[in-house]
């Protein structure tokens, strides 16, 4: 559920003892290398190009029954950090995959006010910090299947909050497709 690598399919513990908001989740990659340098060129040396690249290998490893799906989405990033870098790249990666997979992808779904960065926090951190910080917007959906694109997945609690705020704005399902998980240690 939480896109944790398993040997079998089915929920890892904190799944089984919390049940996400997602309903299914997908990783192409674990946050490894080379996967995390490459993310990092477009995350923090502002090689953009990257985007398309990244996109191009979620494809050799994308979710079963993405035709089941309506539209994309992303996790937003904060007015700081869009004013800091310049673009959101969890934006970039999913209109690369919406073009090459012909999805439209849904913008501004939830806001996200200025938090701590969540690569600076542990695991119990992120949950209570990534809760207070998004925000749905007045768009509505009709039922849709949506998938929120992200790039990494660490605790699922980015993409549980997402998937709140995506379903009270009325999808029906809610799938998370993201580049790398982090391993569980």
């Amino acid at each position: 559920m939480c896109a944790i690598a398993m040997a079998n399919q089915g929920y890892c513990g904190q799944c089984l003892h919390k049940k996400p908001a997602f309903d299914y989740s997908h990783s192409s990659f674990s946050y490894a290398a080379p996967i995390d340098t490459w993310l990092q060129r477009l995350k923090s040396k502002r090689h953009t190009e990257w985007a398309h690249k990244l996109a191009s290998l979620m494809m050799l490893r994308q979710p079963h029954d993405l035709d089941k799906v309506d539209a994309f989405t992303f996790v937003p990033s904060t007015r700081w950090s869009l004013m800091k870098r310049g673009y959101n790249p969890a934006e970039l990666i999913a209109r690369e995959l919406g073009k090459a997979l012909d999805k439209p992808v849904i913008a501004q779904l939830a806001t996200r006010s200025h938090s701590r960065e969540q690569k600076d926090l542990n695991r119990h951190q992120r949950i209570s910090n990534v809760g207070l910080h998004f925000h749905p917007t007045r768009k509505t959906l009709n039922g849709e299947h949506i998938m929120l694109i992200d790039d990494v997945m660490t605790t699922g609690s980015t993409a549980h909050s997402m998937a709140l705020i995506i379903k009270k704005a009325g999808a029906s399902q809610v799938g998370i497709w993201c580049l790398a998980r982090t391993p569980k240690h």
